[in-house]
């Protein structure tokens, strides 16, 4: 199987770096265009339709998601290239079939090949629609757990809780425990449906079931009661009545 690949970087280095390593450890990728930057990068996926892309995040006219707030149809599975790791998160958000961090290692480019060869189309395709899907806001969260990525629907998260590097994802009919940090998670959440009531709790407006202002609790609609920060108190009401 042959996947027509491109590269976006505005490092020529970077672009020939990945080529020649492509060129030496994967059989599966055929390179058919590059470009250096986000404008360029627009016009080339507007004259070819490659299988993947292989996007640079930080860029002298951009960065890699302000390419993709441009693209109109993005039928393609995307892999980050990147030398910034705090990225990763974000990335998650577009349906990164991968996150490579540079210098890039060859025997990353070899595990990707062998997951995109080992995926069946119909993975590929919804890799493609949650791509699509989370174009304007985020509605699909990819989360790593210890079973490998899954994917799941922001309307129905409850609320997310912190417990030191770990992060519990509570669902109306699951609960979800990943390896990251709760504030990784609270950036890339809409802030206009998701607010921090206290360093442990992040919390959906719409599941909210009732605030106690007397000892500073909120109720949740699936029976919990979590505490409100005193310092979060008036930023959260105010938030509330804007919701």
């Amino acid at each position: 199987m042959i996947f027509s690949a491109i590269i976006i970087d505005d490092e020529e280095f970077g672009r020939n770096a990945l080529k020649s390593s492509l060129k030496m450890f994967c059989q599966s990728f055929e390179i058919i265009g590059e470009a250096d930057g986000v404008y360029s990068g627009e016009r080339l996926l507007q004259t070819c339709k490659p299988d993947v892309v292989f996007l640079d995040i930080r860029m002298k006219d951009g960065t890699g998601f302000d390419l993709l707030q441009l693209i109109s149809n993005q039928d393609f599975s995307l892999v980050f290239t990147t030398a910034y790791d705090e990225y990763a998160i974000k990335a998650f958000k577009f349906s990164a079939v991968d996150y490579l961090l540079k210098p890039i290692d060859p025997e990353s480019l070899i595990e990707l090949e062998k997951k995109m060869v080992k995926s069946s189309h119909s993975y590929l395709t919804k890799q493609k629609e949650i791509l699509l899907e989370n174009k304007d806001e985020l509605q699909i969260i990819g989360l790593h757990t210890f079973e490998g990525l899954s994917y799941f629907r922001v309307e129905e998260l409850v609320r997310c809780e912190a417990n030191s590097n770990y992060t519990s994802f509570h669902f109306t009919d699951k609960k979800v425990l990943v390896s990251k940090p709760l504030k990784e998670y609270e950036e890339i959440l809409p802030e206009n449906n998701f607010f921090r009531i206290h360093k442990s709790h992040l919390i959906q407006q719409k599941f909210i079931k009732k605030i106690n202002k007397s000892n500073s609790t909120v109720e949740m609609y699936d029976g919990t009661i979590l505490e409100l920060a005193r310092r979060r108190k008036d930023l959260f009401i105010d938030w509330m009545s804007h919701a």
